[in-house]
């Protein structure tokens, strides 16, 4: 949460950045209007679809049965 927050390794926080510099990292903000929630839905979870591309990795691997994973 401290990274989130405040910035990591030179990387700017939520609670100290611009829109701008959030844009260019991990940390984005987003306002997801009732159309996009609509498109998201429609389009379906992509771990269901396509697998979990950290499958191999047990530190960021998702949680649950997924297919194998399919680039």
């Amino acid at each position: 949460m401290d990274r989130i927050a405040d910035g990591f390794d030179g990387e700017p926080g939520v609670l100290g950045a611009t829109d701008w510099e959030l844009a260019n990292t991990e940390v984005f903000r987003a306002g997801i209007t009732d159309e996009g929630e609509r498109v998201i839905h429609k389009l379906g979870d992509p771990f269901k679809l396509y697998g979990d591309p950290w499958e191999a990795d047990p530190f960021v691997r998702a949680e649950g049965e997924f297919p194998p994973w399919q680039p």
